[in-house]
């Protein structure tokens, strides 16, 4: 719903959709990178029918963020596509300053979404996934699968190599900011029709009270008889003649 006082939108939990979580995202290259030296990004809200719901829309709208999921094998370090079916690989969620348990049951994530609802949970994404504790295994891994094998003689990245650099980051930035533009968007018109549809229903309600009303009122009407001729006496013989005595003194 958008707030006509201050022009700011705020996201409407729709019946529809009965959980909600506010998350507060902050990026990290290591799990033990310091929060502070991480990367704030804007709070985002997301709604559904359950946990599941919720985790793909939180999954959509960060994915964009996620340059890859670091794997570790005897031969080294690899670079894998990361997958909401593995997403504790790439992200946590944080409450009161602990990581959430994620291996709960769905019935226990909706429970759990109860237990948050109204409060900000902290929801840490990982560049390269959680594989990458320590900033030696940063070097190491990027040395590995992200630095460029093939330099020319003055050291720089060979031309080979520059046409294998991903997208600019600017325009990965710019896709993730409209989709998220666009998603709250539809979750605004989506809950004005929900307003909508919840107005309805109660103009609904309440034109059917009137019209039962309506009915009771005619039948108690149709069951009142009208009272017989000989009991209704006609009053104008009854009426005393009272003198005109104004127009006496008038004349």
């Amino acid at each position: 719903m958008v707030d006509h006082a201050t022009g700011e939108f705020t996201p409407t939990q729709s019946p529809n959709q009965p959980f909600q979580l506010l998350v507060k995202p902050l990026l990290k290259s290591t799990v033990s990178q310091r929060d502070t030296s991480g990367v704030i990004l804007d709070a985002f809200v997301a709604s559904g029918r359950s946990f599941s719901d919720i985790l793909q829309k939180i999954w959509d709208e960060f994915k964009p963020r996620l340059k890859g999921l670091a794997a570790k094998t005897d031969s080294g370090w690899s670079l894998d596509v990361p997958d909401i079916a593995d997403w504790t690989s790439s992200m946590h969620l944080r409450h009161n300053k602990k990581v959430v348990d994620a291996t709960k049951s769905e019935q226990e994530w909706n429970q759990w979404l109860v237990k948050v609802k109204d409060k900000t949970v902290m929801l840490v994404v990982f560049e390269y996934g959680t594989k990458l504790g320590r900033q030696q295994d940063f070097d190491d891994f990027t040395t590995e699968c992200i630095r460029p094998q093939v330099t020319d003689r003055a050291g720089a990245t060979a031309e080979t190599s520059l046409r294998d650099v991903p997208v600019d980051s600017r325009t990965t930035e710019h896709m993730s900011n409209l989709s998220r533009s666009a998603t709250l968007a539809l979750d605004g018109v989506s809950a004005s029709i929900d307003d909508i549809q919840q107005l309805r229903r109660y103009v609904d309600i309440c034109e059917s009270n009137l019209m039962t009303r309506k009915r009771v009122i005619e039948a108690f009407i149709r069951d009142i008889p009208p009272p017989p001729a000989h009991s209704v006496v006609d009053p104008m013989p009854r009426i005393e003649n009272v003198e005109d005595i104004e127009h006496k003194e008038n004349e």
